[in-house]
């Protein structure tokens, strides 16, 4: 049965990602990839910035950890693995391969252009792909983290582990 609660706490949390993701964008501080704050006086965007920013990757996890833990309860470990690779892996690689590697063009322009210039462009590529990450991570860590949920579940069989 559905847990509308994980649900609905879920899609909340995103819209608060997001959120946070705009106002870091701008940011005060001037760090790398913002824009800045508005004008020269306070800035109050910054502070609902720091509010949301030690919170809300931990709820995501644990949403996902929830989330993974009610799914594997009702299919078998073959099943939810090509579920998870299926809904995870497969479309943040594609996006990795189709759009994020202009994430990476844009973050190499700021590296050492010697070293850069001395790369073939199938390797320049390749290299854009593996640095232009960017918000992927998060679906891939899910990925990753389901194959060790799968093997904490295989070698906790008599489920000690769960009950407690």
């Amino acid at each position: 049965m559905r847990k509308h609660w994980i649900d609905n706490l879920r899609w909340v949390t995103v819209l608060l990602v997001l959120l946070y993701h705009v106002i870091y964008f701008y940011n005060n501080k001037g760090v790398f990839g913002g824009v800045g704050g508005f004008g020269d006086g306070p800035q109050y965007q910054d502070v609902l910035m720091y509010i949301l920013y030690p919170w809300f990757m931990p709820l995501l996890f644990i949403l996902a950890g929830i989330s993974a833990k009610y799914a594997l309860d009702r299919h078998s470990g073959k099943e939810w693995f090509k579920s998870r690779t299926l809904k995870l892996l497969v479309p943040s690689t594609i996006g990795l391969f189709v759009f994020q590697w202009m994430t990476g063009y844009f973050n190499t322009l700021v590296a050492r252009q010697d070293v850069l210039a001395s790369l073939k462009q199938p390797a320049l590529y390749f290299l854009w792909v593996i640095s232009g990450t960017g918000p992927l991570w998060f679906i891939q860590d899910l990925w990753l983290f389901s194959l060790i949920l799968l093997l904490v579940r295989k070698l906790d069989a008599k489920g000690k582990f769960s009950a407690w």
